[in-house]
């Protein structure tokens, strides 16, 4: 089915909306870099922050192999 170009210039990112925990509390003014590896609560953080970036870089991904096909098909 082709690719409409007015959904794929209309679609929004449904990852990534709300309000970001912090579940430690004793070293969040540390980037994620900067934060102890042997604390839980910020290795917590970290993964959550890690599977929110995955998740909207796959939904990047997506977008940008259809916009791809679109632009081969309006040749």
């Amino acid at each position: 089915m082709p690719i409409d170009r007015q959904e794929l210039l209309a679609r929004v990112c449904p990852i990534g909306g709300g309000t970001r925990v912090q579940n430690c509390v004793l070293h969040e003014n540390r980037s994620l870099l900067e934060r102890p590896r042997d604390c839980f609560l910020c290795t917590a953080d970290i993964v959550n922050r890690l599977r929110l970036s995955l998740g909207i870089n796959g939904w990047l991904n997506e977008w940008k192999d259809d916009a791809i096909a679109l632009l081969k098909t309006e040749k």
